[in-house]
């Protein structure tokens, strides 16, 4: 049976705004709770490589992310809990942020990467091969955003092309299509 926890959003997402706004070079433009085509994300980064939308997770102890299923999470007591997979999460987020920028940008085709983010200080992965979205700590969060690297002609590549469009994000709850529709 799955164990239900509450969990704190305003204290991950204040962790995760936090580390973000600590460790991102300044190329990098973090949006922390985006609402987007009536999804709100937890955050996303508009970065010279595209953008990456971050799926927090407030689970501590040993999580063993998999590539299809459930994930499970070996708290510090020893009990197994077991979540449902954020894959399902990070599609839903993926056709909310390809209708906004088909609204508002038909013409930006930005990477769009995902990351499961642990953001208790005492979480760690335990995998033995990909998990999708792939699962990382805040500690290795900015280390793995960083890595990617910046295909030639890439969209957001420009100063400014990343500022427009993480201020859009950040104010535009409906677009151009929503709004006519209302």
């Amino acid at each position: 049976m799955t164990e239900l926890r509450r969990i704190d959003r305003t204290r991950v997402h204040n962790v995760l705004e936090a580390r973000l706004m600590r460790d991102l070079p300044d190329d990098y433009i973090g949006v922390v709770q985006p609402l987007i085509h009536g999804q709100t994300l937890d955050a996303v980064i508009v970065a010279p490589q595209g953008l990456y939308v971050l799926h927090a997770l407030d689970w501590v102890g040993e999580v063993t992310p998999t590539t299809r299923g459930r994930w499970s999470e070996r708290t510090p007591d020893g009990k197994v809990v077991h979540h449902v997979s954020p894959a399902e999460a990070a599609q839903r987020a993926e056709s909310a942020l390809l209708a906004f920028l088909k609204d508002e940008f038909p013409k930006l085709k930005p990477v769009i990467r995902h990351y499961a983010v642990l953001v208790d200080p005492a979480a760690q992965v335990v995998t033995g091969g990909t998990s999708r979205p792939p699962c990382v700590t805040l500690e290795s969060l900015v280390r793995e955003l960083l890595a990617a690297p910046t295909p030639a002609g890439a969209p957001l590549a420009r100063p400014e092309a990343r500022q427009e469009l993480a201020l859009a994000l950040d104010e535009r709850q409906l677009t151009r299509n929503q709004r006519a529709t209302e």
